[in-house]
């Protein structure tokens, strides 16, 4: 984030990956944080396949509104094609 703030970038994305790290919304909470005290906000990428259904989806949008997390890219590619 000091990188993105430092260049001037207003956004930064966490892409695919993010979902391995431990206590990834945890984590995703403290990165949101320090980013925003660095006035960069967060872009969270997600596989569509996970939000196909209604429960999916609430089940995520949930964890991103606790971790202080608004936006997010939900990827059509997965990984490999």
């Amino acid at each position: 984030m000091d990188k993105a703030a430092a260049i001037g970038f207003e956004y930064s994305m966490v892409d695919a990956g993010w979902e391995g790290w431990s206590d990834k919304f945890v984590t995703l909470k403290d990165l949101v944080d320090y980013a925003r005290l660095q006035k960069v906000g967060i872009w969270v990428w997600k596989s569509y396949k996970s939000l196909k259904t209604d429960s999916g989806r609430k089940q995520f949008f949930k964890a991103l509104h606790e971790a202080g997390q608004l936006d997010f890219d939900a990827g059509f590619q997965e990984a490999g094609g």
